[in-house]
C-alpha cells in the first residue's frame, strides 16, 4: 500500500492558532513530528500500488475503516456495528417437540448445539461456526463437536431452547421482512437490498488514525504502521505535505541555507538595510540582537539591560527598572512582529546582520516561493543551516499545543518608538 499522513483539521487549526499567537518560529519537522505523535492529530490516506492486487479498497461506511476485500468489510460492519441496523431481543417460546435422545455439543466452546435430528441442526451448526469458530477450518470445527446423552444435559439444552434471539430490522427494507430467527437471515436481506450502505469500493482511502488500532491485522495496517515508524523518526514525507497547507494559512515557511532546515512562521521576515535606523531604544536592541546571535530571550533583562529581576518577582522593582523592563519588552515585540528579529521556538532570538542593496536573494518574493514550493530533499539539521535552534533547549511546541485548546488572548499590540524609516508592520508583511 502507499500510505500518505496528514493533518487532522481541528487540531491542525488550533496549533497554528497557537503558533500565531506566539509570533516564534518553529522547525518545520517539529511541527510534522507534533502532529505525528498522537493518533487523533493525523489522517491516513491509503491506496495500492500501482499493479499490485487487490487494486481496490472496500471502506466499511459506519466507521470508514478500509479492507482488501467486500466480504472482510461487510464482515467487520456486523460484528461492530450490528446495533446500527437490528434491534435484537430475547423471546420465551414453547422447547422443541420430539424424540430427543442425545444433544451435540461445540468440542471448541462447550457450547450445547442441538440434536441432530432436530430440523434447524444445520442452522443452528453454521451459525455457531460463523459466530464464535471461523478461526479454523470448517471440517476441522465437525471433527471437534462431541456427542452428549445424559438426560440432564438434553433438559438442560431443551430449557436454553425456551429462550430465542429474534432480530428486528430498525428501518424496514421493501421486500424483506421484519424480522428474522437468526443472524444470518438478517444479514442476507440486509446485503442484499442494502449492499451500499454497507461497503463502499474505493480507489484510495482517507480516515482519522484513531482507527488504526482497531483494524486487525492485514496489509493494510502493516503498511500504516511501517510507515507511521519511519515518519515519526524521519518525517521527511510528512513535513513536505504541510508545506502547501502552512501557505495556505498564512505562514511563511523557508529554508535557511539552500540546503538547511525549514521553519514555519506567521511573520515573514524582513531584512534591515545597511544605514536604516530606526528610534533609539530599538536601534540599540537589534544591534545588540545582531552582535550576539542566538541569545536568550529570557537573559536579556540581566545581560542587555544589567537588571536582575528578583526571585520575588518583578512588582519589587524600582519604578525605574519596571518602566525600562517595559519599554525592552515593548520594543522586543515590535522586532518580532515587524519581522526584524526571529524568535526559535526554544526562545532564542536571532537578527541577521543589515544587507547592502536590496534584500538577499533567498527572501525576494520570487525566490522564496520557489524555493517554498520545492520539497525538502535533504535530511533537515544539516550543517550549512544558519541560526539553528540549540536542540538541547527544550521545545515547547506541545505547551503551544496544549495552550490551543483554551482560548489564548490576542497578545496586546505594542507602542515602540517609529522607526526613522517606514516600515510595513507585521500583518501587513503577513498579508504578503
Amino acid at each position: 500500500m502507499n500510505v500518505a499522513l496528514y493533518p487532522e483539521d481541528e487540531p491542525f487549526k488550533l496549533l497554528g492558532t497557537a503558533i500565531k499567537n506566539s509570533g516564534r518560529t518553529y522547525e518545520l519537522f517539529e511541527i510534522a513530528r507534533l502532529i505525528l505523535e498522537k493518533p487523533e492529530r493525523f489522517v491516513v490516506v491509503v491506496h495500492p500500488i500501482e499493479g499490485a492486487q487487490p487494486s481496490t479498497l472496500f471502506l466499511s461506511q459506519p466507521d470508514n475503516m478500509p479492507f482488501e476485500s467486500e466480504d472482510a468489510a461487510l464482515a467487520h460492519v456486523f460484528t461492530v456495528n450490528l446495533s446500527n441496523f437490528l434491534d435484537v431481543e430475547e423471546i420465551e417460546v414453547e422447547p422443541p417437540k420430539g424424540n430427543f435422545q442425545f444433544v451435540n455439543r461445540c468440542g471448541i466452546t462447550g457450547e450445547l448445539l442441538a440434536p441432530p435430528n432436530y430440523h434447524k441442526y444445520p442452522q443452528i451448526l453454521q451459525a455457531h461456526y460463523a459466530a464464535r469458530c471461523s478461526g479454523m477450518s470448517y471440517e476441522r470445527f465437525l471433527s471437534r463437536i462431541e456427542t452428549v446423552r445424559e438426560k440432564e444435559v438434553i433438559d438442560q439444552w431443551l430449557e436454553k431452547m425456551k429462550k430465542q434471539t429474534r432480530y428486528k430490522l430498525k428501518e424496514p427494507i421493501e421486500g424483506a421482512p421484519a424480522e428474522f430467527d437468526t443472524i444470518e437471515a438478517a444479514r442476507f436481506q440486509i446485503v442484499l437490498h442494502s449492499k451500499e450502505k454497507l461497503v463502499k469500493a474505493v480507489q484510495s482511502a482517507r480516515f482519522s488514525g484513531r482507527i488504526i488500532e482497531q483494524m486487525p491485522a492485514s496489509p493494510i495496517r502493516r503498511s500504516i504502521e511501517t510507515i507511521l515508524a519511519d515518519q515519526r523518526r524521519f518525517p521527511l514525507d510528512t513535513a513536505n505535505n504541510l508545506r502547501g497547507r502552512l501557505r495556505r494559512m498564512g505562514f511563511s515557511v523557508y529554508k535557511k541555507g539552500s540546503k538547511g532546515i525549514s521553519y514555519v512562521c506567521a511573520i515573514r521576515r524582513n531584512f534591515r538595510k545597511v544605514g536604516e535606523t530606526f528610534g533609539e531604544s530599538i536601534q540599540q536592541l537589534i544591534e545588540f540582537i545582531e552582535a550576539h546571535p542566538l541569545f536568550p530571550a529570557s537573559d536579556l533583562p540581566k545581560e542587555y539591560l544589567g537588571t536582575q529581576i528578583p526571585a520575588e518577582g518583578e512588582a519589587t522593582l524600582a519604578p525605574q527598572e519596571l518602566e525600562r523592563l517595559r519599554l525592552l519588552r515593548t520594543d522586543l515585540r515590535w522586532l518580532i512582529t515587524s519581522g526584524y528579529v526571529t524568535e526559535y521556538s526554544n526562545g532564542k532570538l536571532f537578527a541577521p546582520p543589515p544587507v547592502s542593496g536590496s534584500a538577499p536573494a533567498e527572501d525576494d518574493s520570487a525566490a522564496e516561493n520557489a524555493a517554498e514550493e520545492s520539497p525538502v530533499t535533504s535530511p533537515e539539521g544539516s550543517a550549512s543551516a544558519i541560526a539553528a535552534p540549540d536542540a538541547s533547549e527544550p521545545v515547547v511546541l506541545e505547551d503551544a499545543l496544549k495552550a490551543a485548546e483554551a482560548p489564548v488572548p490576542e497578545p496586546e499590540t505594542p507602542v515602540a518608538e517609529g522607526p526613522a524609516a517606514p516600515v510595513p508592520d507585521a500583518e501587513k508583511k503577513s498579508a504578503e
